[in-house]
């Protein structure tokens, strides 16, 4: 049975908004039994207990609703930790396996093995090349830029600047292809590469005439933020 299916919609939905607000202040889970704390107007106890197959057996909390009405808001909110939380363990639990093989795997193979997803990953294998060199090829750089020159183009070719109606879709896709090539690059601990990216965006959007003017304006300050909170990351990084 779905556990969900305890608990009323409304319920469920503030309960939902407990778990993301972060209010569970304690959950221990120890064998089948789970203790929590959640704030609410104030502090209540959430216990439970669960079956070998995972199912509530017996459910508890201490708040006013619970003790008169039925199912609370706090044990919704501590079920969508909980199960938040057995998923991530279950998933420490298939890395640590993984790592495991890894290790007692054959050197020959690994390289192999390697060799095999990155030639035909052209994302992997850019990913494996600035992490093994420390640095970003050239071409990779060149090839960013040229993807957001490509889509300037794109939306200049007719009227050489970007008209009022395409303004919108314009700034929709210049930043997400800036967003998305930017991740990139700090997934590769590049923030140099990605700080490069993005002044030659900023350059290229003040060189484009874009007839909105205001979502020529949002659209640099939104890759400003961006830069700037590179720039935070870079500075922590130095710092450590």
């Amino acid at each position: 049975m779905d556990w969900k299916e305890l608990f009323r919609s409304v319920i469920l939905e503030r309960g939902l908004r407990y778990f993301q607000e972060d209010r569970i202040e304690l959950l221990e889970i120890e064998d089948q039994h789970l203790h929590a704390k959640v704030k609410g107007t104030s502090v209540y106890t959430v216990d439970m207990t669960f079956s070998d197959e995972n199912e509530i057996i017996a459910m508890s909390c201490d708040c006013p609703y619970a003790k008169k009405v039925d199912n609370c808001k706090h044990e919704a909110a501590v079920l969508f930790a909980y199960e938040k939380e057995i998923e991530k363990r279950d998933r420490q639990e298939e890395e640590r396996e993984l790592l495991a093989l890894i290790d007692e795997a054959d050197e020959t193979l690994v390289r192999h093995f390697l060799w095999v997803i990155l030639k035909n990953d052209p994302r992997l294998a850019a990913l494996f090349t600035i992490k093994a060199s420390g640095q970003i090829p050239e071409k990779y750089m060149s090839s960013m830029k040229d993807r957001l020159q490509r889509i300037v183009t794109h939306y200049t070719q007719y009227y050489d600047y970007v008209t009022y109606e395409q303004a919108e879709a314009f700034y929709q896709t210049f930043y997400m292809n800036w967003y998305q090539m930017a991740v990139f690059l700090l997934t590769s601990e590049s923030e140099q590469g990605a700080l490069e990216l993005g002044e030659y965006a900023i350059s290229l959007i003040s060189s484009t005439r874009i007839e909105d003017e205001e979502i020529a304006f949002i659209l640099q300050e939104a890759i400003k933020e961006n830069i700037n909170e590179i720039c935070n990351r870079l500075a922590e990084r130095q710092m450590s």
